[in-house]
């Protein structure tokens, strides 16, 4: 009864807001004051590794993108190469239409080869960003179980160390592989 008194005395005073935000809420009277110090840096962190987790989709989007734009590329090219074959092996060209054919479609199959390396090169990108994502993944899950302020300097400690050796990806990776495919588009 006394409970019901103090969370209706709360509720009038300060709104249903006030029950559960900050160390003075409903959740403060039943957690110690380093919990509840928990609670909040690690909301605070959840937060940091969201960012950083969209970060990541957003610098794989753009490297699949990329891939993307190759591959059609690819098609168009390897449509032209059958154009090129078939007056090769047409009967209704001079020999010297279907040298020049044959050599054509060569080069073509040659382009459309080169472009392969780039395409590994894209898929190595995308596993970094997948491996960022699973890293920033793990350490939220760990967040969402802290119980101590030690559990989340532990966290916060694992993000700057990620991110310190690159393993995290930047708003400049980004940038730059947008940037990256929209020379692509360019060229291609």
């Amino acid at each position: 009864s006394a409970l019901i008194t103090q969370l209706m005395t709360k509720t009038l005073q300060g709104g249903l807001s006030n029950l559960s935000s900050g160390t003075s809420g409903y959740a403060g009277n039943f957690l110690t004051p380093d919990q509840q110090q928990a609670q909040d840096q690690g909301n605070s962190l959840l937060v940091t590794l969201q960012a950083a987790q969209q970060t990541a989709t957003q610098y794989g989007s753009a490297e699949q993108g990329s891939i993307s734009d190759i591959q059609a590329t690819q098609q168009k090219l390897e449509n032209l190469s059958n154009c090129w074959e078939t007056i090769e092996t047409s009967g209704g060209y001079s020999a010297s239409q279907r040298s020049s054919a044959a050599a054509q479609a060569s080069s073509t199959q040659t382009t459309i080869a080169t472009y392969e390396s780039s395409i590994a090169v894209y898929n190595n990108n995308i596993t970094r960003a997948n491996e960022a994502i699973a890293a920033l993944q793990t350490m939220q899950t760990q967040t969402l179980s802290v119980t101590s302020t030690a559990d989340v300097t532990a966290i916060q400690g694992e993000f700057n160390d990620a991110a310190a050796s690159g393993q995290l990806l930047t708003q400049a990776d980004v940038t730059q592989a947008q940037q990256d495919r929209t020379t692509l588009q360019s060229s291609l």
